[in-house]
């Protein structure tokens, strides 16, 4: 994995800001797994970002490869109406579209399409691939990054999942509200739609579409544990655990075990069109 860091203008700009050093380092995790697909495009390429945010990581890719078009998209939607409070003064290289994907026009096709946990957001995520479909150059690829609910365990509010999202909402309703009120993201629960490995990938396959996955990525989520110690601290849960399996070298072993990867926490998956059709 290529690492390079936020720059220091932008971090002047955003640390003040409240949650703004978590911004921060969300967008440094997305700015180490996107940084080196953007590398591999030819100059003069043009990169999709679905769920923007507060515009930090798109801000760090066009000041980085300026001989790109960079457009993002942010609905500021269910659970993130804050964002619109914190999105950066982006200039004229890097716009962003206030809406869904879904009222995303462009006359162009797109040679890299990212979404850094949005995914798991999406009312529709059949649908969002079919706009992949439609939106990706003949040669270019998505790159999809969110939680995997097959694992029984919701990270926004660091819960675990109890048979349902209906069944851990009856259970946990008194936290899981107060967690809303004070991290001011009223409708994040309602927002999520519980996505799984096996159906995304059961979909792509059906759509005339190419579907990679990069386990590697649960590795680097489990030592980001000892790394971001915000991140910690959100998935103090899991956080004990995860470690000692990276420590002892369990983890490695566990992955070695047939259809593991359907019950992995997190995602890491490729989408490109199938030339064959």
């Amino acid at each position: 994995m290529t690492t390079n860091r936020i720059s220091p203008d932008i971090i002047e700009k955003v640390i003040h800001l409240e949650k703004g050093q978590t911004f921060l380092n969300e967008a440094q995790f997305g700015l180490d797994r996107i940084l080196e697909s953007v590398r591999d495009l030819p100059s003069g390429s043009r990169i999709l970002e679905v769920g923007s945010g507060a515009g930090i990581l798109l801000t760090e890719l066009s000041r980085l490869f300026p001989e790109h078009t960079f457009v993002g998209i942010e609905p500021n939607g269910q659970g993130f109406q804050f964002f619109s409070d914190f999105q950066l003064s982006l200039g004229e290289q890097v716009k962003i579209h206030n809406g869904g994907y879904e009222t995303f026009e462009s006359d162009d096709t797109w040679d890299l399409i990212y979404s850094i946990n949005v995914f798991e957001h999406l009312p529709d995520w059949r649908h969002f691939l079919l706009f992949l479909n439609k939106n990706l150059s003949s040669e270019g690829k998505a790159t999809i990054l969110c939680p995997n609910y097959s694992f029984p365990y919701e990270p926004h509010f660091g819960l675990p999942l109890i048979f349902s999202k209906k069944i851990t909402f009856f259970l946990f309703q008194t936290r899981i509200e107060k967690f809303e009120k004070e991290n001011d993201c009223l409708g994040l629960w309602n927002s999520l739609n519980f996505v799984k490995y096996h159906q995304v990938k059961s979909f792509v396959r059906r759509s005339n579409l190419k579907f990679k996955a990069d386990f590697r990525i649960v590795e680097d989520m489990v030592q980001r544990l000892s790394s971001d110690k915000d991140f910690a601290q959100r998935q103090k849960l899991l956080a004990w655990p995860a470690k000692f399996l990276l420590r002892t070298g369990l983890l490695k072993f566990i992955l070695t075990f047939p259809g593991v990867h359907h019950f992995l926490p997190y995602l890491q998956i490729e989408i490109k069109k199938n030339p064959k059709t």
